[in-house]
């Protein structure tokens, strides 16, 4: 049985026996000898509500980080496209002019990793924006500055974009612990109200039935 299936089979055992539970008259008279109140019970059933509220936010981040990824996706593929363009006409431009090669970032291999990527990008787009000298050349050959800084958007929208998917990865995992320390506590409650319970409940397998027992 996978994880998902496990919590969602535990879930489903644990509101079934507490709404059993606190529904009936006669069991909640048969626990109460063993500390097992309806308040303590009702406690219980306000930490499974908690629980599943968590695991709902979660799987809403999820939701959400997957259209994050799909939206990054399409925003690198045309920021790259943009940038390569720039790149592959900015080395002959400036292929005899050393410090405008360096000051572009157009050395070296092209990194393949989306940080990568936006490192060597914003190098490029600020030397060609803030270097008048850089900038001035570009135009000479052609290349309208405005056609830059909408490539540097393009870049810029991309960072915004991962720097928000890094951040609901984050609250996932947040609530995912969150989720996960309450599960495991509640799961080690209702194994002890099942011990005690079963006792409370011996020669009425009828009841016990009625709990999922």
């Amino acid at each position: 049985m996978t994880q998902k299936a496990n919590f969602d089979t535990k879930m489903y055992e644990i509101e079934k026996t507490l709404k059993e539970s606190l529904s009936d008259e006669e069991i909640l008279a048969l626990v109460i000898a063993f500390g097992y109140t309806k308040e303590k019970l009702e406690g219980y059933l306000k930490m499974y509500e908690e629980i599943y509220e968590l695991n709902q936010k979660q799987k809403k981040e999820i939701g959400v980080q997957y259209d994050s990824s799909t939206k990054i996706d399409d925003l690198r593929e045309a920021a790259e496209k943009t940038y390569m363009k720039f790149v592959k006409i900015s080395k002959y431009i400036f292929k005899d002019k050393e410090s405008a090669f360096i000051s572009l970032g157009l050395k070296g291999d092209r990194k393949k990793t989306i940080t990568g990527f936006l490192s060597q990008g914003k190098v490029y787009y600020t030397a060609a924006l803030k270097d008048d000298e850089i900038l001035n050349v570009l135009i000479s050959k052609g290349i309208k500055k405005v056609d830059i800084e909408a490539g540097f958007a393009q870049l810029n929208a991309l960072s915004t974009e991962y720097h928000f998917h890094d951040k609901e990865m984050e609250d996932k995992k947040i609530l995912k612990q969150k989720r996960d320390e309450k599960f495991d506590t509640l799961v080690e409650l209702m194994s002890e109200y099942k011990a005690f319970g079963m006792y409370a409940l011996d020669g009425r397998q009828d009841l016990k039935n009625k709990l999922g027992w």
